[in-house]
């Protein structure tokens, strides 16, 4: 009898053993799909015409060969769609510009910083300053190119 104690005992640490094996592997999956590594790369770009804005240059690969999670791709839409608003909302209101990008991270947000020098319809150069917030953090590595323009 204390025999078979003995052998069930070794079968229950065993299965313990497999089980916190499994669920650490489960975690470090997800935990992978949700912070796929992200590159955001700052450059010259065209929103049409004669209206120059620097754009973020978005790319992305899952970390130790696993495909980033929806959530982490949402996020990163997010952004691209956060810049064509802009894009969007300057064709609509100038007929020129020459706009810079900064964007920083913040207190678990992206700060997007757009500056410069844009034109009216009616001729008249006006200073252009409109911040963006996306309200979440992603451990991306920033960088800008230099645009010759």
């Amino acid at each position: 009898m204390n025999h078979y104690i003995k052998i069930k005992v070794k079968y229950l640490i065993l299965s313990l053993i497999v089980v916190v094996l499994a669920c650490g592997i489960h975690v470090f999956y997800i935990w992978c799909a949700d912070h796929p590594e992200i590159c955001i790369s700052v450059g010259g770009s065209s929103a049409g015409r004669n209206l120059k804005i620097e754009a973020p240059y978005i790319s992305f690969t899952g970390k130790n060969g696993i495909d980033s999670s929806a959530s982490a791709e949402l996020k990163l839409f997010m952004i691209h769609s956060t810049h064509e608003v802009v894009c969007s909302n300057l064709k609509d209101e100038y007929k020129a510009s020459d706009i810079k990008l900064d964007i920083e991270e913040q207190d678990k947000q992206l700060l997007f910083k757009y500056h410069g020098t844009a034109t009216t319809f009616d001729g008249k150069t006006v200073d252009f300053e409109k911040e963006e917030t996306v309200y979440f953090d992603l451990d991306a590595e920033i960088t800008r190119h230099n645009s010759s323009s």
